[in-house]
């Protein structure tokens, strides 16, 4: 039997008028109009007017569609009948071949992943009716931008939808006292007791800007084109121009922060991927792929709206999106979970930059926490932190720092204890030794390899251990500590991580050059100190009962806030995207200035570091953050509270009777 008789066999007469089979309702068939086309006042018709009349039917005359064409099919021409070729069809009558191929659908998805699984109709809400019903709002997710089959249509309604839902049950996950929503909880509290205002701010953005849609669950996740091959992944890709400018603005962005590569080496891998002299593992393709989309969103954030160019527009607004779930196809094809390669941790640590920069979603930044927990396992299993050689300890030293970063990010603890990752003595073996004060024997030692895998390192796993414990046992004087050895190592010239360090070098070019790697390491060290001194700072009369910790946490949520305003100096730049990835170290030192101001107790008037007028300074502070966060509300909805918290308090503030602005309420 073959497919058209297959197709046939299982086919149901189609009797319905076109109008209601468009309208999927049901018709009573009758003619010459049917009661719903009657009622309307519209033409009734039963066929496509460029259908032959002989293989039309009412559905009562006993005869059948599939039976039809089949008489149709089998009956011969005249001139066939002689024996003679007819290749062409009659007139009226339309070839069949094309019943021998396999049918398929070409409608746009607009429904979310988890109606789609279940095969049910979804009503595109946010998030749609069954998943709320059935309290599955945080799996409601929606993908757009995979491919060129998508309409404008379809993008302009889902581009805001994974990052504008905002879940109610989110602020029910564990936590420690480290996390930002601790603050922002006192705050809302604050306003709310004894006749103040609560926010006003609409916290849903009303336009989101085009950006990538990931899963929750990426890169473990099931997407559309799962089952794309190696060629047609390596045959969709830009041309080559292209792919070396979004490779050279990855290097000036985030390698100079992290350093994950080999650049001689992957500058050689590139020669021959280019010169197709060989086939790229799967390993080194899903690792290229996301260097070229981190690549292509800086590009976008640069030449929005500015470049002019019409033509590749909409190719890089969507380019990113592909990419990123080609490397997924990539990923998925190595045995990363049993044999994982430099360079599928690699990946995944860019994939981790990926989830972070793209836009301010809080429950993205919680899925990088126990993905980290994975590509540290992973790093172990593949024997990183006992590795010899010089790539092998700096991503080691990277993996790492990024997952002391997310832990402080996520308010959630380290997953290893500080005892089972011995980076103190890793750090003395290192070729480029580094001594126990910090200072650096030789050359090519990169700022987060110092201060991981030097002696500071283990100073920074015991700071993050105090700073992220559950239980109120942590001592004043344990904190105070660990505090004083973090800050006189900022405080050493060997460090280089003065504010002033920071300040853009005027270049050739049209914007100016920022040392993003010090930047990288000195905003973590902050934040470190910052989220330390959090569990006594932020008390009642801290300001009394625990100076120094009150001090040095506005000292750290200041130095953080500058190196926003450095970062952000020129509008459309690389370093003004790279700052996208702070954008939650930026955010709770701006909190925890506004939590500084609204507290009747806080002591703003002492003097810090020697200067005179601290509220002053804060007040200057916060106005610039609010500047900046103003363009970046429409990202996502957390952007749009960080903005809403820092507007409210500021208003606050500026409606308050001169000479009374201690008291904002």
């Amino acid at each position: 039997m073959t497919n058209a008789e297959k197709h046939h066999a299982r086919a149901r007469p189609i009797s319905a008028c076109l109008r209601c089979r468009k309208g999927k309702v049901r018709c009573d068939r009758t003619k010459p109009q049917c009661e719903r086309c009657s009622r309307v006042g519209v033409q009734c018709l039963y066929s496509p007017p460029d259908e032959p009349q002989d293989i039309q039917h009412d559905g009562r005359d006993g005869h059948d569609d599939s039976s039809s064409m089949r008489d149709i099919g089998n009956q011969k021409a005249p001139n066939q009948e002689h024996g003679e070729e007819n290749t062409a069809p009659a007139v009226g009558e339309r070839p069949l071949d094309h019943l021998d191929a396999p049918l398929s659908r070409n409608r746009p998805i607009i429904s979310c992943v988890r109606c789609r699984k279940h095969k049910v109709r979804c009503d595109r809400n946010v998030p749609c009716s069954r998943c709320a019903r059935l309290k599955k709002g945080s799996e409601c997710i929606y993908l757009h931008g995979n491919g060129a089959s998508s309409s404008s249509t379809l993008a302009d309604s889902t581009k805001d939808i994974a990052v504008t839902y905002e879940d109610k049950q989110w602020n029910q996950r564990f936590r420690t006292r480290a996390h930002w929503g601790t603050l922002h909880r006192e705050i809302q509290e604050y306003l709310v007791t004894g006749g103040r205002r609560p926010f006003l701010h609409d916290f849903h953005p009303g336009e989101s800007r085009p950006c990538i849609s990931l899963s929750i669950n990426y890169p473990f996740c099931n997407g559309p084109g799962n089952s794309k091959s190696t060629e047609s992944i390596l045959r969709g890709l830009p041309p080559e121009s292209m792919q070396r400018e979004l490779v050279s603005l990855y290097m000036e962005t985030v390698e100079e922060g992290f350093h994950f590569l080999n650049r001689t080496l992957f500058e050689a891998e590139l020669k021959e991927f280019w010169s197709e002299e060989k086939t790229p593992g799967d390993d080194w393709l899903a690792q290229f792929l996301l260097v070229l989309s981190l690549g292509c969103l800086c590009r976008n954030s640069i030449t929005e709206e500015g470049n002019g160019d019409d033509n590749t527009g909409g190719l890089y607004n969507t380019l990113p999106s592909r990419l990123v779930n080609d490397a997924q196809i990539c990923l998925r094809k190595t045995p990363f979970m049993l044999r994982p390669t430099l360079a599928t941790i690699r990946t995944l640590c860019l994939t981790v930059i990926v989830k972070q920069i793209y836009g301010m979603s809080c429950h993205e930044s919680d899925t990088c926490w126990p993905l980290m927990g994975t590509i540290v396992r992973l790093s172990i299993g593949r024997g990183l932190h006992l590795s010899a050689d010089a790539d092998g300890k700096r991503l080691w030293a990277t993996v790492l720092y990024l997952d002391m970063r997310q832990s402080l990010m996520c308010g959630m603890p380290l997953l290893l204890p500080p005892g089972d990752i011995s980076t103190l003595s890793h750090g003395k073996n290192m070729e480029t030794s580094i001594s126990d004060d910090g200072e650096v024997m030789g050359i090519g030692t990169s700022a987060i390899d110092r201060i991981i895998l030097g002696s500071t390192g283990s100073i920074l796993l015991r700071a993050l251990e105090l700073a992220t414990f559950a239980d109120e046992s942590v001592s004043y004087q344990q904190v105070m500590e660990v505090e004083s050895r973090l800050r006189n190592y900022l405080q050493r010239p060997i460090a280089n991580f003065h504010t002033s360090h920071f300040h853009p070098v005027e270049t050739t070019g049209a914007s100016p050059h920022h040392d993003l790697e010090s930047c990288t390491v000195d905003i973590f060290l902050r934040q470190t100190l910052l989220a330390l001194t959090s569990r006594f700072a932020l008390l009642t009369n801290s300001s009394i009962l625990y100076p120094a910790c009150h001090i040095s946490s506005l000292e750290s949520a200041l130095a953080i806030l500058s190196h926003q305003r450095t970062l952000h100096e020129v509008d459309r730049t690389a370093a003004a995207w790279f700052a996208g990835l702070f954008r939650f170290d930026f955010f709770t030192a701006a909190m925890t200035l506004c939590c500084q101001l609204v507290r009747d107790d806080s002591a703003l008037d002492v003097a810090i570091g020697g200067e005179s007028a601290p509220r002053g300074m804060v007040v200057e502070a916060l106005r610039s953050c609010r500047e900046l966060w103003r363009g970046e509300g429409a990202f996502s909805v957390c952007n749009a509270r960080a903005f809403g918290i820092i507007d409210e308090i500021l208003g606050l503030l500026e409606e308050a009777p001169s000479g009374n602005t201690r008291k904002v309420g």
